[in-house]
């Protein structure tokens, strides 16, 4: 087994725990190495600053999101991928407490944009999937796209409003599915 993968996946296991737990806040290099028994200079080796540890930590909760579950990236059901997209990212911020997020406002500038950065790297690479997915679903109306009605700023559009419904804490998307189903698709 390659000793310096395990410590890297041992580190990033115990950063997320910590961050879910307790907060973003309350991760730091010092504390990490601690109590995962390493020398802080091993942690410095994996993640140069504080803000690379919380990069790392906001990619692998974006990854736990999509790439390890059995999203069906072929669909060709817009609304079914929408929901699905929704119930995943819902599902995923129930486990996190809510300090994890509330601490966001705690970190260094540098930090935030670190976690800001994977963010949007994550949410730009679901809306093209979303747009692919869009544009094999079949029942959407011919010549529906215009310059000023873009596939690009619909799903802008979508995504707004899911991040609104999942702020505002709703069990579901249904009233954005059915604003999407009367846009999209011939009654």
């Amino acid at each position: 087994m390659n000793k310096s993968a395990t410590s890297k996946e041992i580190l990033l296991k115990r950063a997320g725990e910590i961050a879910y737990e307790e907060g973003i806040g309350k991760l730091s290099i010092r504390r990490l190495a601690s109590e995962t028994g390493v020398a802080i200079g091993t942690v410095y080796n994996y993640y140069p600053s504080k803000a690379d540890l919380i990069g790392e930590v906001m990619e692998e909760f974006w990854r736990n999101v999509f790439h390890r579950s059995s999203f069906d990236v072929n669909s060709s059901d817009f609304i079914a991928s929408l929901h699905e997209v929704y119930s995943r990212l819902s599902a995923s911020l129930k486990q996190f407490k809510t300090e994890f997020l509330e601490d966001i406002d705690r970190l260094k500038p540098e930090e935030v944009i670190k976690g800001k950065e994977t963010e949007q790297f994550y949410i730009n690479h679901m809306k093209q999937g979303l747009i692919q997915i869009l544009k094999r679903d079949k029942r959407v109306r011919e010549n529906i796209w215009t310059d000023t009605f873009s596939m690009e700023e619909f799903m802008d559009f979508a995504f707004s409003n899911m991040i609104l419904a999942l702020k505002e804490q709703r069990e579901n998307c249904s009233f954005l599915q059915e604003v999407v189903s009367r846009l999209l698709y011939e009654k």
